[in-house]
């Protein structure tokens, strides 16, 4: 805050696990067997991971004049995932 009165803006940007660029990187590491994985993805609200293209408007946003009143602030793009009550599967049958 020391150095909002010197139009100096610092802020945070927090992504989340990201959908890689190869397809080929989103296999089960060698040796892993299947009823070991996790839906990762699933368990996000949005159902998917956000890719690197997903992060670009923030950080536009971030760096832009149209936040020029923003500073001290975090935004994180993770689909949902922070807000959501992790344990909580919505989905899932009850035993």
């Amino acid at each position: 805050m020391e150095l909002a009165e010197h139009g100096i803006r610092v802020n945070g940007f927090t992504p989340t696990a990201t959908q890689p660029a190869n397809p080929e990187l989103v296999t089960a590491p060698a040796g892993v067997q299947a009823r070991y994985l996790m839906d990762f993805t699933g368990q996000f609200p949005m159902r998917r991971l956000p890719g690197a293209q997903d992060y670009v408007g923030a950080v536009v946003f971030l760096a832009s004049d149209d936040s020029v009143m923003i500073t001290g602030s975090n935004i994180t793009v993770d689909g949902g995932a922070t807000a959501k009550y992790w344990p909580w599967v919505p989905h899932a049958a009850m035993p």
